[in-house]
Parts: structure tokens; sequence; C-alpha cells
């Protein structure tokens, strides 16, 4: 505490301002003082035998919560990619459907109406696909809100 009286009465008595490197000299000298008293604070609270109040456990999954938890992360990641193949099978059979009214003026033969059936029967298995993956994903949410309230519904319960 004697250099920060000293470093105000300097600087008082000049009527300067301090220099930056003072100023950060000082406040570096604080924050150790402030470390240095709450460790002290901490450290009495122990010997008495009493927990120190900024001493709380912290909210953690159980191992089967974790273990559910890492299954539903691995399971997301899956979706991820085969949300992107259905997108990508999709884009092709886009792409493939572009391609016949092209052909059919190019050759002059017409399509097979079985050709634009099966085209149909894909993008529908992809729709379905598509609602079968969005389902999962929440009621993988669903379970993932279900953990993280009971670990804190555990905690307060602490």
């Amino acid at each position: 505490m004697c250099y920060v009286h000293m470093v105000i009465a300097r600087y008082y008595s000049a009527r300067q301002d301090p220099s930056r490197h003072a100023l950060l000299n000082l406040e570096l000298r604080l924050a150790f003082l402030l470390n240095e008293m709450l460790s002290l604070s901490t450290d009495e609270a122990i010997d008495r035998g009493l927990e120190p109040e900024i001493w709380h456990p912290i909210p953690a999954p159980s191992d089967e919560q974790l273990e559910i938890l890492t299954q539903i992360r691995i399971g997301r990641s899956w979706r991820v990619h085969a949300r992107r193949a259905i997108i990508r099978r999709a884009r092709s059979i886009r792409s493939q459907s572009r391609v016949i009214p092209n052909e059919f003026v190019v050759t002059g033969r017409r399509p097979y109406p079985r050709l634009f059936w099966e085209l149909r029967q894909l993008l529908e298995a992809l729709v379905r696909n598509m609602e079968i993956l969005r389902v999962e994903e929440q009621a993988m949410r669903e379970v993932e809100e279900g953990i993280w309230m009971d670990v804190l519904s555990a905690q307060t319960e602490q």
C-alpha cells in the first residue's frame, strides 16, 4: 500500500499525469494484493474448518449421462453426413431429370414413362429419409435436454 501512496503523492504534488508504465505497475500490484487477500481469506476459512463461500460444486453429468451425450453427439454427426448424402442424391436425380427433355430433343425418342416414375419414387424415398432424420434429431434434442435438466435439478437438490 505504501507504493500506492507514493505514486499518488508524487504525481499529485507535480500536478502531472502518471506515466502509463507507473499506472500499469500500480494496477499489477493491486491485482496481486487482491489475489493475496482472497488466498488468505480462503486459507483462514479452511483452517477454521469452514467451507468458503466461493467453493461450490459444479453440476456435472454422471458417467451414464456422459455416455448417452456422447452417443447423441456421434448420432448427430452421422445424421449430418446422411443428410448431405440425401441432398447429393436429390441433386443427382434433379440433374438426371433435366437431361431427359434434352435427350428427347436430340434423339427424338420419347423417355420411358417408367423412368419418370422411378425418379419420383427415389425422390419420395429421399423425402421420407429426410423426415426420419428430422424426427430422430428432435428426439435426441429432447433426450439431451432431459439429461441437462436432470443434472441441474440434482444440483439444486444438494
